[in-house]
């Protein structure tokens, strides 16, 4: 899973609390990931198993950072917007630029903790850019769609 995993007890009391997963579906996780799975983070066990997907990690990142999680399908992007990130840089950092507000880039990637990438990005368009969440697959998919296959 390329998806950035944080390893946080909190998340864990996020789904609970959400009622995303139950409590015996975790204390099922952890005994799978003492006994199967050893060296496999909890998070991924209970996607594997079934009891959360890669949307609910998701959504749970972009709310602990403060921003959106988005699904390609959901979204209508002006081709414009698309043209204002070349598709080299696109691919290389795996952002999709999905908007532009006030002057900002707004760009969807799987790991908005990666400020580095960000700031070379806003460096490389002398613009500021924002990130909002997506799922790998989703940023894999629509690097695909609008900047082509090789993407991939």
């Amino acid at each position: 899973m390329s998806l950035y995993i944080y390893r946080d007890h909190k998340l864990v009391q996020r789904l609970l609390d959400r009622e995303i997963i139950t409590r015996g579906q975790l204390d099922e996780a952890i005994a799978i990931q003492r006994s199967e799975m050893k060296g496999t983070d909890l998070v991924s066990v209970l996607v594997t198993l079934g009891y959360m997907t890669l949307d609910h990690l998701c959504a749970d990142l972009a709310e602990r950072f403060d921003t959106e999680f988005v699904k390609f399908a959901d979204l209508d992007i002006d081709p414009h917007v698309l043209g204002m990130l070349h598709r080299n840089i696109a691919q290389f950092y795996r952002v999709v630029p999905i908007a532009e507000r006030d002057g900002t880039l707004v760009v969807a990637m799987d790991d908005p903790t990666n400020i580095r990438t960000l700031e070379r990005i806003s460096e490389s368009l002398d613009r500021p850019v924002d990130a909002v969440v997506a799922t790998p697959d989703d940023v894999s998919s629509a690097l695909s769609r609008y900047y082509g296959d090789a993407a991939k």
